[in-house]
């Protein structure tokens, strides 16, 4: 059965995703760098919220902002711009907050670099 088209909204997603990291070694802090292009813009004011698997925590400063590189065409986001928190009781959540009036434009490829470590134990061999 089908029904008449109705109005609804734009999904805000990513294209021309990719995911490195700098080591795979457990229990090293590495950088891990994440590429994306946003569908929509984000506006100034806007978020990112980024979560990493259970056995990874972010880099956490003692005032909780995490470490953490934004770039646009590899030209480095000044720190003015944007900033990155995780709360100590959801160390798997890295939240980037944009300064008002710094929007991350559609269509544009943008690069999000976060010092990560994975605390995952090694199991025995078999």
């Amino acid at each position: 059965e089908a029904s008449v088209p109705f109005d609804s909204f734009l999904l805000s997603t990513f294209k021309n995703t990719a995911l490195y990291t700098a080591s795979q070694a457990q229990g090293v802090w590495a950088p891990v760098s994440i590429v994306f292009e946003p569908s929509l813009e984000v506006p100034g004011g806007g978020i990112l919220v980024v979560k990493a698997p259970t056995s990874f925590s972010f880099d956490l400063d003692h005032d909780g902002t995490c470490s953490t590189l934004l770039l646009l065409d590899e030209v480095r986001f000044t720190n003015d711009k944007y900033r990155c928190l995780v709360d100590s009781d959801f160390p798997t959540y890295a939240t980037v907050e944009l300064s008002p009036g710094a929007e991350l434009l559609a269509g544009s490829s943008y690069r999000l670099v976060l010092l990560m470590k994975n605390d995952a134990s090694v199991g025995d061999a078999r």
